[in-house]
């Protein structure tokens, strides 16, 4: 998420004339020049316009948000933390910010200060949906899996479809054991992207869910779909497997050496080949058919 991207300049005309307030305004327009930058992946631009907009005002909240997601995009990581922690603080009534805040933390590797970001922004808004997502992200961090999941249904009744969300949930859910449940989430999430536009990892998923529950065919079809919108040695891995094991031979050959094109020294897809075609029955699932990591 990059917050520049929602920011606006409304209410600057109703500023009282003066050299701090012109400061602010001049600093407001090159935030909103820099969130454009922002919108269009120009990060060298939008950081040298966000970096001008915080020296015109120290107070301007827009350019310090914006300044931390630019200096985030080119991996001044702790600078960047540094700018959104101010931004949050000039900004005591914007949650999406402390959210962004603890997203940052996060990704760091600083979970409690995440926890501590989205709690905060919870006892100002409880029905943030954000701050309910990054709260659920922290439980799963720390294995807390029916906690995360109480989390995540409270930020997904706030926005429905929520890609990130829904698939966590998923897997959450084929984790511990309710792969029902796991498809019934990610059949929820297919249906809010409409015809056509579902991505390859809602397939995927959905295809090693299928597997787990030995509807093989089901899952060799999902895993086509994921594998022709997206191909990847680990989609055409798990499809070899559900091919195998619904008892089509000749197509998880042909899969297995397609996968070989992609990692010609890949080991296992040796193995895996020449198992095939030895004619070797394939006894037990390997670690391809699994919910990965």
């Amino acid at each position: 998420m990059v917050c520049g991207a929602a920011m606006t300049l409304s209410g600057c005309k109703m500023l009282p004339r003066g050299s701090s307030n012109e400061q602010l305004l001049a600093s407001r327009r090159m935030s909103l020049q820099g969130t454009d930058a922002l919108q269009r992946g120009h990060w060298e631009e939008a950081e040298a316009l966000f970096a001008n907009a915080v020296k015109r005002s120290a107070v301007d909240e827009r350019a310090h948000a914006g300044y931390a997601e630019a200096l985030w995009q080119r991996g001044a990581f702790e600078p960047a933390i540094r700018e959104m922690e101010k931004a949050a603080q000039l900004a005591e009534g914007n949650q999406q910010l402390l959210v962004r805040l603890g997203e940052m933390r996060f990704a760091r590797g600083d979970k409690d200060g995440a926890v501590n970001c989205a709690q905060r922004a919870l006892d100002r808004d409880r029905e943030c949906f954000a701050a309910w997502a990054l709260h659920a992200q922290c439980l799963r961090a720390q294995g807390k899996l029916e906690d995360a999941l109480n989390s995540y249904h409270r930020a997904l009744r706030g926005q429905a479809h929520s890609p990130e969300v829904q698939l966590a949930v998923a897997e959450i859910y084929c984790d511990t054991n309710r792969p029902q449940r796991a498809l019934s989430t990610l059949a929820t999430l297919a249906d809010g992207y409409g015809p056509g536009n579902t991505p390859a990892r809602v397939f995927q998923l959905q295809g090693i869910v299928q597997t787990q529950l030995k509807r093989y065919d089901d899952a060799v079809q999902s895993l086509v779909a994921a594998a022709e919108r997206a191909p990847s040695v680990e989609v055409l891995k798990q499809l070899s497997v559900a091919q195998q094991l619904a008892g089509d031979t000749l197509g998880a050959r042909k899969t297995v050496a397609e996968a070989l094109r992609l990692a010609p020294n890949d080991d296992s897809l040796r193995q895996q080949l020449a198992q095939l075609e030895s004619g070797t029955p394939r006894m037990a699932s390997t670690g391809s058919d699994r919910m990965p990591n």
